[in-house]
């Protein structure tokens, strides 16, 4: 139970700020590196960098273009009705897992302001193409085998397709404005042909996951962002310094502040597309600090979620130990700083139980 674990961690947290800790365990103090993030190209130069501020992205207002699209209300998502049939999966409880995990695969990029609504009794609609951002819903999602069109030219497990437009004095969701490219509508493909021999030798549970991060990727394509392994010169990808192994934090009113360009990448990204990889990080279905840096550059959020270490919106109770072993000086503050809800660069205790209560009873701040 979330309460349960809350409060052990409350009883965690209480103890070791009496009682010193010399011994601190591998997983709260070893770096996950935080290598860069990469946008799609800009359409004016081709540069995979470009500029962010122009950079595509949902706008948190109806689009200007008139399909009201945006995260105003939700991007609205459809899933095709014979999604699980093409997985092959017939039994109800197989299938209630595999919308369980397109649910989370969504929720990983979402933020107290960027929300999806995934709703399966929506039907997508393909062509955004010929029928520009009127097609369908803002997300559409379906499984096809490999003589789909867009995988004509090379065999991925998944492709997605977006339509953006330029637009003038687009609104931020820092409450800024720029002009800019807004996204209006995106289909995401799985292959089947690829999927099914790989789900058929993995038990369930690591099929989900798989298919979670497969989906997570695309996601993330279709929010803004390329590969950040793809390109391999100079001057693709952002992060803001040169250290591989800190999150990234983003001043929300100033997301280009502290950015700088580097070629350093993490292969376990989800956005990353590395296939010597693709083993050893299938089943990874947590974002790494480039990816967040990169929603957050993108979608910079101004609403304090007390303990949130993430930005997604939520706190939980391995937030709650990582922001304990912050306050004990375990782990950078940049790990979360969010937790920091003063902005003094230290957790406090009461700041701690700020956190606690934001788990329990939900609510920013």
């Amino acid at each position: 139970m979330l309460a349960d674990g809350i409060m052990a961690a409350i009883m965690t947290a209480l103890m070791r700020f009496v009682v010193p800790a010399f011994v601190v365990a591998a997983a709260l103090w070893m770096p996950a590196a935080a290598a860069a993030f990469s946008l799609l190209p800009d359409p004016r130069t081709g540069s995979v960098a470009g500029d962010l501020d122009f950079a595509a992205r949902w706008s948190p207002e109806p689009d200007p273009f008139g399909f009201d699209t945006g995260f105003h209300d939700g991007i609205q998502v459809a899933v095709a009705h014979d999604f699980a049939e093409r997985l092959e999966l017939t039994d109800p409880a197989e299938i209630e897992l595999l919308r369980a995990t397109v649910v989370r695969a969504f929720a990983a990029w979402q933020t107290p302001e960027l929300r999806f609504d995934v709703d399966f009794a929506r039907v997508p609609v393909e062509g955004i193409n010929q029928g520009g951002g009127d097609a369908g819903w803002e997300f559409d999602l379906f499984a096809v085998d490999e003589t789909h069109p867009v995988f004509a030219d090379e065999n991925y497990f998944g492709y997605t397709l977006l339509r953006h437009r330029a637009a003038e004095d687009r609104l931020l969701s820092n409450g800024r404005r720029a002009d800019g490219r807004v996204i209006i509508a995106v289909d995401i493909f799985v292959n089947v042909d690829l999927l099914l021999p790989l789900a058929r030798i993995l038990p369930l549970p690591q099929q989900a996951a798989a298919l979670q991060r497969l989906l997570m990727h695309e996601i993330g394509h279709g929010l803004g962002f390329g590969h950040p392994n793809t390109f391999n010169t100079f001057n693709n990808h952002y992060d803001t310094d040169e250290d591989p192994f800190n999150p990234m934090v983003i001043a929300a009113l100033d997301p280009a502040l502290g950015l700088m360009f580097t070629d350093d990448r993490n292969a376990r990204a989800v956005m990353s597309n590395d296939r010597s990889q693709i083993g050893p990080h299938l089943f990874f279905t947590e974002l790494q600090h480039d990816d967040r840096g990169g929603r957050d550059a993108l979608y910079p959020s101004l609403q304090v979620c007390p303990g949130d270490c993430s930005g997604d919106g939520a706190t939980d109770v391995a937030e709650l130990v990582t922001l304990i072993a912050v306050a004990l000086g375990e782990r950078l503050w940049e790990f979360c700083h969010r937790g920091d809800l003063d902005g003094d660069g230290a957790v406090q205790v009461d700041e701690i139980l700020r956190a606690v209560r934001r788990a329990l009873e939900g609510g920013c701040e």
